[in-house]
């Protein structure tokens, strides 16, 4: 919903949704699902002229997703 109103609804809508996904996420507990919640709140806020906003969203999903390179798939061998 919130992807949907940032391209053809309001500003506002589209960050209120961002908001809600955001908060159900939290409460299922789910880093992945809260952080594309973050980052889809970070391209409304941006498409807004929220710079500041987005900026702090972006440091929430670093610190929750950790530094590129630090899952254990990542440079994994196989065989």
């Amino acid at each position: 919903m919130a992807t949907l109103h940032s391209i053809r609804g309001t500003p506002k809508a589209a960050e209120y949704y961002a908001d809600q996904a955001l908060s159900f996420a939290q409460d299922l507990g789910s880093i992945r699902l809260s952080a594309r919640a973050l980052v889809v709140r970070t391209e409304v806020r941006l498409h807004a002229g929220k710079f500041v906003e987005a900026e702090e969203d972006l440091s929430k999903i670093g610190a929750m997703l950790g530094p590129v390179g630090s899952f254990p798939c990542f440079g994994a061998k196989v065989g």
